[in-house]
């Protein structure tokens, strides 16, 4: 065999040097390319010019394609930039390249970062208006973080977009079941109870939410009567059909056994109606005395929270009168209207009492006014005067808030002078 010559080895080493140096060099320039164009990148993502940072981005993993994490921020730059029912190829892309991005996206994100990726791709498919892949990805984002209260919200507002209201119910009534205690369960679904046109129901969970603002345990307590309640209809709903059976000639004799002896259990199962009724009642007396009790607790509250509170009993004399305003005269007796108005009424007052400087409540009082004429023409003359009253509370109230927030920028403006 041949020996390579000592000049001719130390050739081939320095060769092989020179191949493996130009090769780091080459890595070591593309990965400062890299991180010079996801900088860009990111700063052009930071301030909204998404189609900027796209281009940025794709530069970045030409140079670099280790910068996996860049795939969430292309899908979502690009889902940024699509536009819902736009024609054009280039809108299409933009959806396209958002789906693209993100699927290889959630291949690659980290579990702690698979909730984020998860929404992103339920958001794009529900601009592309695909509700069984945008379902998909949504109630994945509830099973990885049943904890989040907005993953209810977010499914809720899904459902309501595609007409599917009663999974939308399930989902406010899911997050309220999720912490009892949080007074915003309550309202989210107050005002979608509104805005569906049921004003009794929104009215109620509008005062839940009062509730809880002001004791919690008055839910928890309500939230025990009504299971009780519901064991006791129960119970009833059991007697009446053992005795339809009882009385049926067409039921042979062994069948009918057998049929009272299974409700006889379920009865047993269900408990003793007297004692469900006296712990019904003993229940409903706690909530007769916090009831009793709520304004004195509620006026003893520092002023910030007072004024929390104002706006709630706002927006619940409000729902008042939205649901009279929103009934013809021909839908609603006139005993029924002057209820709810009276209701609205009281909340309104209420909310004028914990915060003296808020005028929303005595314009929406002059509205009631005018509903009180629907229920009473013949009181027209003392209505207006009354509507009048308040409403001219209302102007100074008004009046006087703009000023202090003309004030207030005057000083702002001053600051920034200096």
């Amino acid at each position: 065999m041949k020996k390579i010559s000592t000049t001719a080895l130390i050739c081939v080493l320095f060769l092989v040097f020179l191949i493996s140096f130009t090769g780091c060099e080459k890595l070591k320039i593309d990965n400062l390319r890299a991180n010079h164009h996801l900088q860009k990148a990111n700063d052009n993502y930071t301030k909204e010019k998404f189609k900027k940072a796209i281009e940025e981005y794709e530069i970045a993993l030409q140079y670099n394609p280790k910068l996996e994490f860049v795939y969430f921020y292309l899908g979502t730059a690009n889902a940024l930039m699509y536009k819902p029912g736009k024609e054009g190829d280039r809108n299409k892309e933009y959806g396209d390249d958002a789906l693209k991005y993100l699927l290889k996206a959630k291949e690659v994100e980290p579990e702690e970062n698979q909730v984020k990726v998860t929404l992103a791709l339920g958001d794009i498919y529900d601009k592309m208006e695909n509700f069984e892949e945008s379902e998909k990805y949504y109630l994945q984002i509830l099973e990885k973080a049943p904890e989040k209260a907005d993953t209810y919200y977010i499914l809720a507002d899904f459902y309501s977009k595609f007409g599917k209201l009663a999974e939308a119910e399930s989902m406010y009534e899911k997050r309220i079941q999720l912490n009892p205690e949080d007074p915003s369960g309550y309202f989210y679904y107050a005002n979608f109870l509104g805005n569906r046109r049921k004003f009794d129901e929104s009215i109620k969970f509008h005062q839940k939410r009062i509730n809880t603002m002001v004791d919690p345990e008055i839910e928890k307590v309500q939230s025990e009567v009504d299971k009780l309640v519901q064991v006791v209809e129960n119970i009833d709903k059991i007697q009446k059909f053992m005795e339809t059976v009882k009385k049926n000639t067409r039921v042979d004799k062994a069948e009918k056994e057998r049929i009272l002896e299974e409700k006889t259990k379920q009865l047993e199962e269900l408990g003793n109606l007297e004692e469900l009724n006296a712990q019904i009642e003993e229940k409903n007396a706690i909530l007769k005395e916090k009831a009793d009790k709520m304004e004195e607790v509620i006026m003893a509250f520092p002023d910030e929270k007072k004024k929390e509170l104002a706006r709630a009993y706002y927006t619940s004399g409000v729902v008042c009168w939205n649901k009279s305003y929103q009934t013809g005269p021909n839908m609603m007796a006139a005993a029924e209207r002057i209820a709810i108005v009276d209701k609205g009424f009281q909340y309104l007052e209420m909310a004028g009492k914990l915060d003296a400087e808020f005028a929303d409540p005595w314009a929406y009082m002059k509205l009631l006014y005018l509903e009180k004429i629907k229920a009473e023409p013949l009181k027209r003359e003392e209505y207006m005067a009354k509507g009048d009253e308040v409403g001219e509370k209302f102007i100074k109230l008004r009046k006087k808030q703009v000023e202090h927030d003309a004030y207030m920028r005057q000083l702002e403006n001053v600051g920034d002078e200096e």
